[in-house]
């Protein structure tokens, strides 16, 4: 009784941590600069090289 009681909640905690991750990968990915193609990390809003808006 108790263990269906919990089950629902673990399978959100579950899918709630599985949806963190995929968007931390989906940030974390490298942004090429269109300027001078110095790869970025995805948070910056401008290029750490030459400094052009991304």
């Amino acid at each position: 009784m108790i263990l269906i009681k919990y089950k629902n909640k673990i399978s959100h905690v579950l899918l709630i941590v599985f949806f963190l991750f995929v968007s931390l990968l989906i940030l974390s990915q490298e942004i090429k600069c269109p300027k001078c193609g110095f790869n970025n990390s995805g948070q910056d809003r401008y290029c750490i090289e030459c400094l052009a808006e991304i």
